[in-house]
């Protein structure tokens, strides 16, 4: 199997669709504690999700998920944390994030002012990025100022607010918080893209063990792609 038959593959599967969309809201949250306790982040991460954030109208589901080590990440994240192992206080913070991003996105889906003030400064920031030169679109500083400050507009006013914790001096950083409110924006588009090919809580818990296999499943599958792919350049004659 190679990445174009994966990519097809889950995107002919609703059930596959819900645990990725999952495991990149855990994930997302992971990042943000991460970030804010000043902890080392793979380079890719924040851009992992700024695509999927301008891409309000997919055409299919995988256009949302073109980082495979990243995506492999969040399935052995949300894997690890279904199996109930090693559940250490990173993975405590990312949950408790992840339910208030649930509750978030209920909140601002029922703001129709929110709602069209998120969706028109995401046309404009998309607009922006498609006018900057190829090699800078993925992590370029000021993309990622844009939609903080859009984070920080939409949700900063309603009365229920995520409060991150951290070190002091992270949390004074501006890029750093730059980057803390676009991974929170990047978990509100996968938690509304998660409700949205069926993802609910309940089945969180009756489909526990469900989630955990396709979880750990499609992993293997994408680690075994990304090792062939490897093999393949090292050894290309």
């Amino acid at each position: 199997m190679d990445i174009d038959s994966f990519y097809q593959q889950v995107d002919n599967s609703a059930a596959e669709q819900e645990v990725i969309a999952f495991a990149m809201l855990l994930y997302a949250c992971s990042q943000t504690n991460a970030v804010a306790q000043d902890v080392s982040v793979r380079s890719t991460c924040v851009s992992a999700y700024i695509e999927p954030c301008l891409n309000l109208n997919p055409h299919r589901f995988s256009d949302l998920i073109n980082q495979p080590l990243i995506i492999i990440a969040a399935l052995d994240y949300l894997t690890r944390l279904l199996a109930g192992k090693n559940i250490d206080h990173n993975l405590k913070q990312s949950v408790i994030y992840t339910h208030s991003i649930l509750k978030l996105r209920k909140i601002v889906l029922r703001n129709s002012d929110k709602l069209q003030l998120l969706e028109n400064r995401l046309q404009i920031i998309s607009r922006y990025k498609q006018i900057q030169p190829e090699q800078i679109r993925s992590d370029d500083p000021q993309l990622v100022h844009k939609l903080a400050a859009l984070y920080l507009d939409v949700f900063g006013s309603l009365n229920f607010r995520i409060i991150v914790q951290g070190k002091p001096e992270t949390l004074r950083d501006q890029i750093k918080i730059d980057q803390i409110r676009c991974l929170l924006l990047g978990a509100v588009r996968f938690s509304v893209l998660w409700h949205q090919v069926g993802g609910r809580q309940w089945k969180l818990i009756v489909k526990r063990r469900k989630i955990h296999d396709i979880a750990k499943h499609l992993s293997t599958q994408l680690f075994d792609i990304q090792h062939t792919s490897r093999n393949i350049v090292k050894f290309k004659p």
